[in-house]
């Protein structure tokens, strides 16, 4: 199937259009561009505000990488965008990987909406000859957005890349090879009640592209020349079929040439291997086609398949690597294992089974979000259904499944039942799935986003007096702050942007649903889940933002009080924990306050990736309603200042202190008793040692605590038993 990498709608207020997205990421270098456009005298000024690239990689065997690190720097910088153009190593395409990763960070003005930021890439050989040409069949790595500032006078929006790509997977065979990008700003703005697109903004080094060169050796391609066979099919598992003389392996580059003199290749049974697969041709009369009439097709790194060459009529097709990118196309059971993200180009349509095989590592399907037209996954009607999933497997983006609707369905499993009642079914029902995407402005208080799931009706009678039940299911990861017994549904209805209470559902945390009974608003409608406990103070912001010392400053201000105590501030280190009183702030004026606190202990607070907050407003008669919840990120360096003691408790000989900068001279190394009287104390000489070695034998038996301060780092502290 051809992809298609740019596509633009001018229906007002399509879902997807009023999406705020978010997935796991890397990030790296800072590329800035202005756009200023015009239309009917309104300004359009949508534009980057800066872009990194990150670049990491294992060499393999005889391989001479090793590249992990950002290659790019802020424009305006005294270092060039591009800090270098650097030779990234040499990499063996059976048993190395070199990934790219990317981060965008744009602004919006009025009325526009920036929704999607993609990289275009191409990898080519170097030797001499002329790069080929960006077109919209390029390749393309999807950013989905992943946060937006919280403050009314900044409407920055960042993006992360969906997973990293496997560039490797791009190249033919052994050689010299450079890599080219740009980036490239999708969005609209509004014009009176219209919703028109923008026109796209490149950040492309004035037409220069940014590049980089890497070496490939090892994993000599097979090509499938289809000498033996019968009735116009070779078998699969026959070496005198290929190229090479042997049949292909996990770590072999397959590639079925364009022909229609050949036998083309089948599977009818075993297990079928291959590492980066092409098929050039399409299937039809003539071309390239690989059929799969049984057993199963194990492909391990790239699928390319821009003409639809694969036709599956049994068995079962599986990306089982780690890091993958994959053309859609028509299949009847495909299977998700080996870890990873599996990056899907264009549409995935499944009659059959998409099985997240969990037991074998699973994975996530990342698919893009900006048009459910043509990208994301579709279960199709009357047997696609979806298996396997759970926290780590899962499909991000794109979700769609079709039934015939008479008085209940499940749609093949993506995670929403409906059941109806009243004097008009809804006959055949199209509902979409969107996954790790959020809504703003829902729920309670200002800014508020909902939980990383919605479900999109479409149904074929959209009249009649239907009274219907939903039963809404979603993974913890998706909660994005909402607490999960406090749940409630919201519903848009077509061409409408704002979300409105529809009621509060029955939760159950444990089984991660929410079911809402005697529902008779329309059904041709968008359904997601945020919390609903408004506080009696009017609120009119919360926000947190991270500080270089790796604390966090909150700041909240109401309009009216009445009646309030004050407020206590609570946080969460990851969703699964409990929250945790960090401090209280007396309440203001009862016309309203500002108000600012500073979380200190955050820095000293063990590693995660995130910080929530939240504020437990208390009345003075002692009722307790909470806040929506901010949220941090915290410094990717916080993950490694955790200290290990050990042994603990320690009887005799030295207490071991482990920390990532062990080696570093000049760390301040103290230990207190419980009365706060120092004991011990030095400075640490540089060292190869991973670890500080504190001889505290002598010490009397009780409970001491440790002090570690790293110069230009805040300080540490853990605790330990003397017996």
């Amino acid at each position: 199937m051809k992809t298609i990498l740019n596509t633009y709608t001018s229906a007002p207020y399509p879902s997807w259009q009023r999406m705020v997205s978010k997935v796991c990421a890397n990030s790296s270098v800072g590329i800035v561009l202005l756009l200023l456009l015009s239309f009917a005298n309104q300004a359009i000024a949508a534009n980057f505000v800066s872009n990194y690239v990150a670049i990491s990689s294992t060499t393999g065997t005889g391989g001479s990488g090793g590249v992990n690190g950002n290659y790019y720097t802020a424009l305006g910088s005294s270092t060039p965008k591009f800090t270098t153009v650097p030779n990234l190593g040499k990499f063996d395409r059976g048993s190395g990987s070199l990934t790219l990763g990317a981060q965008s960070t744009t602004s919006e003005s009025g009325n526009e909406n920036v929704n999607s930021v993609q990289v275009f890439y191409r990898v080519y050989l170097d030797n001499g000859t002329a790069a080929p040409e960006f077109t919209l069949t390029s390749s393309a790595l999807q950013l989905s957005q992943t946060s937006v500032s919280n403050s009314p006078s900044n409407k920055d929006k960042q993006f992360n890349s969906v997973g990293q790509v496997n560039i490797l997977g791009a190249t033919t065979g052994a050689g010299n090879y450079k890599i080219d990008f740009f980036f490239r700003l999708s969005g609209t703005t509004k014009r009176g009640n219209t919703t028109v697109d923008l026109t796209p903004v490149d950040d492309s080094n004035n037409g220069n592209f940014y590049t980089s060169r890497f070496t490939v050796i090892g994993s000599v391609p097979a090509i499938w020349n289809g000498s033996v066979g019968v009735a116009g099919f070779g078998s699969w598992n026959n070496a005198d079929n290929w190229s090479t003389g042997r049949v292909p392996d996990f770590q072999t580059d397959v590639t079925i040439p364009y022909t229609n003199t050949k036998n083309f290749p089948r599977i009818s049974s075993g297990t079928a291997y291959a590492r980066t697969l092409t098929i050039l041709g399409n299937n039809a009369a003539t071309g390239a086609v690989i059929s799969i009439v049984g057993g199963e097709l194990q492909v391990f790194g790239d699928f390319k398949d821009a003409n639809d060459g694969l036709n599956q009529a049994g068995g079962t097709f599986t990306l089982a690597g780690l890091n993958q990118t994959f053309d859609g196309g028509t299949f009847s059971n495909f299977k998700i294992q080996g870890g990873g993200t599996k990056t899907l180009t264009t549409l995935l349509t499944i009659s059959d089974n998409l099985n997240f095989a969990t037991n074998s590592g699973g994975g996530i399907l990342a698919t893009r979000t900006d048009n459910a037209n043509t990208s994301g996954v579709s279960l199709t009607a009357p047997n696609g259904t979806i298996s396997g999933e759970d926290e780590s497997s899962f499909v991000s983006g794109v979700l769609s499944s079709a039934r015939v609707v008479n008085t209940a369905s499940g749609f093949g499993g993506i995670g929403i039942d409906l059941t109806t009642a009243g004097n008009q079914s809804p006959g055949y029902t199209l509902v979409t799935r969107f996954t790790s995407l959020a809504y703003p402005g829902v729920g309670a208080g200002i800014k508020q986003a909902s939980v990383e799931r919605s479900f999109t009706f479409t149904p074929e009678n959209t009249g009649g007096n239907s009274i219907y039940t939903l039963n809404f299911r979603y993974l913890n990861g998706e909660l994005n702050g909402n607490n999960a017994s406090n749940l409630a549904f919201y519903v848009s209805p077509p061409n409408v942007s704002t979300f409105a209470l529809l009621g509060k559902g029955t939760n159950n945390s444990g089984a991660k649903t929410s079911t809402l009974t005697q529902i008779t608003t329309s059904l041709n409608s968008t359904f997601t889940l945020a919390e609903n406990a408004p506080l009696p103070v009017t609120l009119v912001s919360f926000t947190a933002t991270a500080t270089a010392q790796g604390t966090a400053l909150l700041r909240w201000a109401t309009a009216v009080e009445s009646n309030n105590r004050g407020f206590g501030i609570e946080r969460q280190l990851g969703l699964d924990e409990n929250w945790q009183s960090v401090g209280f702030v007396a309440a203001g004026a009862t016309t309203g306050s500002a108000y600012e606190h500073t979380d200190k202990s955050l820095a000293n607070a063990p590693a995660s990736s995130k910080a929530y907050y939240r504020l437990r407003q208390e009345d003075l008669d002692g009722k307790v309603t909470y806040s929506p919840v901010a949220v941090i990120s915290r410094s990717a360096a916080l993950a490694a200042t955790e200290l290990t003691l050990s042994p603990v408790p320690l009887t005799n000989g030295n207490l071991s202190v482990g920390l990532a900068e062990a080696g570093q001279a000049g760390i301040l190394v103290a230990v207190t008793n419980t009365q706060g009287k120092r004991v011990f104390n030095f400075t640490s000489q540089a060292s190869t040692d991973a670890a500080l070695s504190l001889p505290v034998a002598n010490l009397a038996a009780g409970v001491y605590i440790v002090t570690v301060q790293v110069p230009g780092q805040a300080v540490r502290h853990a605790r330990f038993v003397k017996l």
